[in-house]
């Protein structure tokens, strides 16, 4: 990497030290990442406080590149993101969107043609237009995109408490301490994650106990805690184990 490039990294590491909350989920990835101009250009663009996203189909390095992204600048890895307020058109790596196009999943293509933001610069609409002939997975003109976006309908969905829970100790000996230590030390203070989703509708009624799978994110149950207008979700199963990737 550039020296000029190197020592900026490090001036951000001192400047800003990830909370000791999080320090449990900073990991040097398994795999390096190799690719050096690619790797400057999504640091420099970090370092400037741009906003990148990694785009591409499956098996092309983007989780590669992400963790060791998230290494250099010595940030957390997360594997859940239910929502970025950004504009699309200001990341990097947009050839997701073929001609500005994407399709809701199991409905139509739309194509934005407008973001609304508030003064402090956050998109709070998007004005969008749609292809009537898209649905069902086709288009009009055979035409096809890459982008497919998970939705719900706004006037509709159900807000649920969704509880995410992770490994209860932060190492997989709790005894393993350093001396002064205890195993309280290793506590994982993520082994229970509270964030707020939106579901559909189907999910409000659904028995405690049966298991459901939100899509690319894991399986979930339905909590005892559930009242009426209070749905509460306990994530049971997980698509992907990250954890042994992070702790290995």
């Amino acid at each position: 990497m550039r020296q000029d490039l190197s020592l900026r990294l490090e001036q951000f590491k001192k400047q800003y030290v990830a909370d000791e909350a999080v320090r449990s989920r900073i990991a040097e990835p398994p795999v390096k990442f190799i690719g050096d101009e690619i790797m400057e250009l999504a640091v420099a663009a970090l370092l400037q406080g741009e906003n990148v996203l990694l785009s591409g189909g499956k098996a092309t390095g983007k989780n590669i590149l992400a963790d060791n992204l998230a290494w250099l600048f010595r940030r957390p890895v997360y594997t859940v993101s239910f929502h970025v307020n950004t504009d699309s058109s200001t990341l990097i790596g947009t050839d997701t969107f073929t001609g500005g196009e994407v399709r809701l999943r199991y409905a139509y293509l739309i194509k934005c043609e407008e973001a609304v933001k508030d003064a402090e610069g956050n998109v709070v609409e998007l004005r969008c237009t749609y292809d009537p002939m898209s649905g069902g997975g086709s288009s009009s003109d055979g035409r096809r995109v890459k982008g497919v976006i998970h939705w719900v309908s706004a006037a509709d969905a159900v807000e649920a408490e969704i509880r995410l829970f992770n490994p209860l100790f932060t190492k997989e000996d709790p005894d393993d301490v350093d001396e002064g230590q205890t195993w309280e030390d290793n506590l994982n203070p993520e082994s229970m994650v509270k964030i707020t989703g939106y579901l559909e509708p189907s999910l409000r009624d659904i028995p405690v106990g049966q298991a459901v799978q939100f899509e690319r994110v894991g399986y979930f149950c339905p909590d005892t805690d559930t009242t009426p207008g209070h749905p509460v979700f306990n994530r049971t199963v997980t698509l992907k184990d990250s954890w042994a990737k992070i702790n290995k």
